[in-house]
């Protein structure tokens, strides 16, 4: 992944989902669609620590954060982990059309 390149909002869902699937972030048991965030924190009101966050918020935080999106790719790698394989929506969406249209 170029410095420059971010990932699109369906490819960052697919890499937290993907990350979820292989253990290297955590699904909370109590809400199936949060996975536990770890957030620097904003004075007293959210104090630093662990959070549930709904995967889907996470994801649209992620698209505009390319460089935490290379950490993430790289830890996969680092750990032994396939990379995963994340196609645009565009490129989802023409192989959907194609199976029913």
């Amino acid at each position: 992944m170029d410095k420059e390149e971010k990932l699109e909002y369906f490819q960052c869902l697919k890499l937290l989902e993907y990350l979820a699937a292989i253990g290297l972030i955590q699904r909370n048991p109590d809400i199936p669609s949060d996975i536990f965030v770890y957030c620097e924190g904003n004075g007293e009101e959210y104090p630093e620590g662990w959070y549930s966050e709904n995967i889907y918020d996470a994801a649209r935080e992620l698209m505009n954060m390319p460089e935490e999106q290379k950490m993430l790719l790289e830890t996969i790698e680092e750990k032994g982990f396939k990379k995963p394989e994340l196609p645009k929506f565009g490129t989802v969406r023409r192989d959907i059309e194609k199976i029913f249209l």
